[in-house]
């Protein structure tokens, strides 16, 4: 599921602050918050309100946007999908509050439901016994497939 997705002057550590600060009202703190090493996330604004939650910052090594994959992934639908909004809109190339929020209500409507079934691939993977019933669990113990997703209040 994707939380935020909104059009910003200039993404700062400030403006990242603010929209963590608000997801964290809204959803609870993350244990840990993974990015890459834009400055908008490893400002002084963004450590310090990290800190004040007890979030834990993994910053991906620099230069190597595959270790983001999923997140480069979502980032890219979002962008394909505001620009394709905005388009039908006739405004192709200037995105609004509006254009961002039916990027993100289409994404998440068509999100594969159920935060932990196992993607297709996965799917391949496991082993069942003679009788039909798995041989080990879908997801590693405590929870689902990720943990930076799991909040610390649910």
């Amino acid at each position: 599921m994707q939380l935020a997705w909104q059009p910003v002057a200039a993404a700062t550590g400030d403006v990242t602050a603010g929209a963590l600060a608000g997801l964290f009202a809204a959803y609870g703190a993350p244990l840990v918050l993974k990015c890459d090493n834009g400055s908008a996330f490893t400002g002084t604004a963004v450590r310090e309100l990290l800190a004040a939650h007890g979030v834990e910052l993994l910053v991906s090594p620099p230069y190597w946007p595959r270790y983001n994959g999923s997140v480069e992934a979502g980032i890219g639908s979002l962008k394909d999908r505001t620009e394709a909004h905005a388009g039908r809109l006739g405004h192709a190339g200037y995105w609004t509050w509006d254009d961002t929020a039916a990027a993100l209500a289409e994404a998440n409507t068509l999100a594969r439901p159920g935060r932990a079934r196992p993607t297709p691939g996965r799917r391949e993977h496991r082993s069942s016994t003679p009788s039909g019933r798995r041989s080990r669990p879908p997801w590693p113990p405590g929870g689902g497939p990720a943990l930076a997703g799991r909040s610390r209040t649910g």
